[in-house]
């Protein structure tokens, strides 16, 4: 039994001088041991910040990625109307006919009063408007 006392001892000395980064703590066997709890934070600790950089430093080409995919998306439509390089020629044309009819009708205790509007219209357009350059005349 002494001999093994003396064992535990070595073991015990040799840990508690031998450099470590974690404090030591009792084990299942009363034994001090090496705790890992502390270590293990910390890996993980650097683990997210080296993850996180990664991230912050692709930000610029996965927002110029999605940009460029926007505008290829936007580029299919084709030439859209502007204003300024537009030729249009167009008339329009608004016929309206309206008639209003109001009816009275006497009765025993006031009168009661029938209104009837009708409305025709047309509208006509006429014309055309061409999108793209326009050539500018002298």
């Amino acid at each position: 039994m002494p001999r093994n006392r003396d064992g535990v001892l070595q073991k015990i000395v040799d840990r508690l001088i031998s450099p470590s980064l974690t404090l030591p703590t009792r084990g299942r066997e009363g034994l001090l041991v090496r705790g890992v709890k502390g270590q293990s934070f910390l890996e993980y600790s650097v683990l997210l910040i080296i993850i996180l950089a990664v991230f912050l430093s692709m930000q610029m080409y996965i927002k110029r990625g999605i940009q460029g995919r926007w505008k290829s998306a936007v580029d299919e439509f084709g030439d859209q109307y502007d204003p300024r390089v537009a030729n249009s020629a167009a008339s329009y044309t608004l016929l309206s006919n309206s008639s209003t009819q109001v009816t009275v009708i006497p009765e025993a205790n006031g009168q009661v009063t029938m209104r009837q509007d009708s409305t025709n219209a047309v509208e006509t357009k006429a014309g055309s408007t061409t999108v793209g350059s326009v050539s500018a005349q002298p």
